[in-house]
């Protein structure tokens, strides 16, 4: 016998199946006993039928510890009163167990294909890099002293509104950085408008006064 599977399923009520209780009446708990017996032969094989030859009869009889006598006399009441199995003189088989092992071999087949697909999947390119990342990587590649200048110079056109020493004091603050800052102060900021900086800067009266704006730090929460 060529195991397929190795489980199908059982109802937890089956006993209370009324040709399963006819059949007991007759057999009793053995009959239970030989009942599932046949069914797991049944079961183990992909055609979900059992040729009724002696040696397959005898092999069912051992496991279910009667005598063939009986196994045969089980058989024939199972298939001809009972309608438990079905014969065709050569074979038995059961209609509601084929249904069952044909489903749950479904469901493995699918889970199988689900499987292998999902480990064939080609492996995803690594992520580029973010626009964070990228800007930081932009921000490396030209000297803090370049990009001191380029700021410089994106203030000039705000020199005749706002005045040189606010504009310088405001350029001197922003353009700060620690000996092992990669980026200046201004350049840390989430967000950055030199127009509403300039503005906030001198509505908050740090148009003159370097050292006082450069020593208040908690005053300049402009990035928040």
């Amino acid at each position: 016998m060529s195991l397929v599977q190795p489980y199908f399923a059982h109802d937890i009520n089956a006993i209370n199946d009324f040709k399963i209780q006819t059949m007991m009446y007759e057999f009793g708990v053995s009959g239970y006993g030989m009942f599932w017996v046949i069914c797991e032969a049944l079961a183990s094989q992909k055609s979900c039928s059992l040729p009724l030859k002696e040696s397959y009869v005898r092999a069912l009889s051992s496991k279910a510890m009667v005598d063939v006598e009986q196994m045969n006399h089980f058989i024939k009441s199972c298939c001809e009163e009972y309608e438990l199995f079905i014969t065709d003189g050569e074979s038995i088989w059961s209609e509601s167990l084929s249904k069952r092992m044909e489903k749950s071999r479904s469901n493995v087949d699918r889970a199988k294909r689900a499987a292998k697909a999902r480990w064939s999947k080609p492996k995803s390119k690594p992520k580029s890099d973010s626009p964070t990342k990228k800007s930081t990587n932009k921000i490396k590649a030209v000297s803090i002293e370049d990009r001191k200048l380029t700021f410089g110079e994106s203030l000039s056109p705000f020199v005749e509104e706002f005045g040189r020493d606010m504009v310088k004091n405001f350029y001197e603050y922003w353009t700060e950085h620690g000996d092992n800052d990669t980026k200046m102060r201004f350049e840390k900021q989430k967000t950055w408008s030199t127009k509403s900086r300039l503005n906030r800067w001198r509505s908050n009266n740090f148009g003159g006064n370097k050292k006082e704006s450069v020593s208040t730090n908690n005053i300049f929460n402009f990035g928040n």
